[in-house]
């Protein structure tokens, strides 16, 4: 019985972890950069000179990264962006 609890308690870990990464799922890979830029500190401005766009498309994917994961402001991207892993809490 021991090592079917500890079975169950492992797998319903694993699942609640999975749930929590599924908006990244939503996201393109554009957008999960941008997102992971923010999170590091970037600018808009910045960004769209690393990733050779104009402010303004960088400014339209963070539009469309918060409409898709339900927020509605830069720290919840962040806190976000840390949560799934896809920046190091360093940041």
């Amino acid at each position: 019985p021991s090592v079917a609890k500890a079975v169950v308690k492992d797998y319903v870990h694993l699942v609640q972890h999975e749930r929590e990464k599924e908006p990244l799922g939503r996201l393109t890979k554009r957008e999960r950069d941008i997102l992971m830029l923010l999170a590091e500190g970037y600018s808009s401005r910045k960004i769209a000179s690393q990733l050779y766009l104009s402010t303004k498309t960088v400014l339209n994917y963070r539009k469309s990264i918060t409409d898709k994961l339900g927020f509605e402001n830069p720290a919840q991207l962040i806190r976000f962006a840390i949560k799934t892993g896809l920046v190091d809490k360093e940041y």
